[in-house]
């Protein structure tokens, strides 16, 4: 005797159940600036990569990320064009991650500086705030709670990087290089 299947309220593949058109606009528009971002460093991988990014395992993960990057931002852009918001946050959370992996060779290799400065609350800020945000994400979105505030929350790491890249660039203007 078989039980009818029954679709269930949890189904992995079926986009959210509310159609929400302005946080699709805004998965969108992360994920196609993440797109744009991840591909801006895939030339590397096509230069000498004995220095950049530099040798062992921290070079291993640091090319790993640049290569991962694209294809996740891609899938992040594909689930949020088809209405699968909770997919496309954790994807969008994925990449966040990858970041954060991203700079661990580094915190590994020199440590984590937690003296009263600015560069340590940069420190504190990339190695614990920005991935506590993006797992708070996944856990918002796998429960299918509260999928604005998930879709803040793994975008911070985004809006940080946009955000540093900004002050760079008018620190620049303003100084020279």
């Amino acid at each position: 005797m078989q039980a009818a299947a029954m679709p269930l309220e949890s189904d992995p593949v079926r986009p959210s159940a509310a159609p929400q058109p302005r946080l699709q606009i805004f998965l969108l528009v992360v994920a196609v600036v993440q797109v744009l971002g991840s591909m801006l460093a895939v030339p590397i991988l096509f230069g000498d990569i004995s220095e950049i990014p530099g040798p062992g395992l921290g070079g291993w993960t640091i090319t790993a990320v640049i290569v991962a990057n694209p294809f996740v931002a891609i899938a992040a852009l594909v689930f949020a064009l088809t209405g699968r918001l909770r997919h496309a946050i954790v994807a969008i959370a994925a990449l966040g991650l990858l970041d954060w992996l991203n700079y661990l060779p580094s915190y590994v290799e020199h440590g984590l500086n937690l003296d009263a400065s600015y560069a340590s609350l940069i420190t504190l800020n990339q190695f614990f705030v920005l991935p506590a945000l993006c797992i708070a994400g996944i856990v918002f979105a796998i429960r299918d709670e509260r999928l604005t505030l998930a879709s803040v929350l793994v975008s911070v790491p985004l809006l940080v990087n946009i955000l540093g890249f900004v002050t760079f660039g008018i620190g620049v203007a303003i100084n020279g290089f």
